[in-house]
């Protein structure tokens, strides 16, 4: 049997992280994601996710970058075209960008990247997994790569490069296919 305290608990710091929603009689929702919603996220993850990039390609261990460099190797892969697993394929892209922003050694800043990730991960994997297209090439995606080298190398300009290419393209993609309402039209 399973205590209620640790569900309420887990419900509402998903509340707190705008991760869901909670209506007046108590339902819980998860909430629309607008295309300005997902604009304004975007530009977040852009900077704070950059700065979590950039310190990570210069402060990382030794074991943090075989934990990276093992990440991609299972992203690149699962991606393979001739495979199928878009969850799996999603999941890897998560493990390898939180490897990264975990060598950054900045627990404040992980919380708060989380935060953006619980928000927009639901709109990420919906078009992984309804853009086959984009899954197949995955592993062939020269900004993973770019990243990855140049968290070797210790570049942290060219690491944020790289991961700031990553999260626009992805960005440009779902909002060119138009499968998020406008504030506008949610509110009809």
């Amino acid at each position: 049997e399973i205590s209620p305290m640790p569900v309420r608990e887990a419900v509402n710091r998903l509340v707190a992280d705008e991760a869901l929603g909670v209506l007046p009689q108590s339902a819980v929702i998860v909430p629309i994601m607008t295309r300005e919603r997902f604009a304004e996220l975007r530009m977040m993850r852009v900077a704070l996710e950059g700065v979590a990039t950039a310190v990570a390609a210069v402060d990382r261990t030794p074991a943090e970058l075989r934990r990276i460099l093992a990440a991609h190797d299972r992203l690149v892969r699962l991606a393979n075209p001739t495979r199928r697993g878009e969850s799996a394929v999603t999941r890897c892209n998560q493990r390898l960008h939180f490897a990264i922003y975990a060598a950054a050694h900045m627990p404040s800043l992980l919380k708060v990247i989380t935060g953006f990730w619980l928000r927009v991960g639901p709109v990420l994997n919906l078009d992984l997994r309804t853009s086959p297209e984009r899954l197949r090439n995955l592993a062939a995606r020269s900004h993973h790569r770019r990243l990855v080298e140049s968290i070797v190398k210790g570049d942290a300009v060219a690491a944020r490069s790289a991961l700031v290419d990553d999260i626009e393209i992805a960005a440009e993609h779902i909002l060119s296919r138009h499968i998020l309402p406008s504030e506008k039209e949610r509110r009809k």
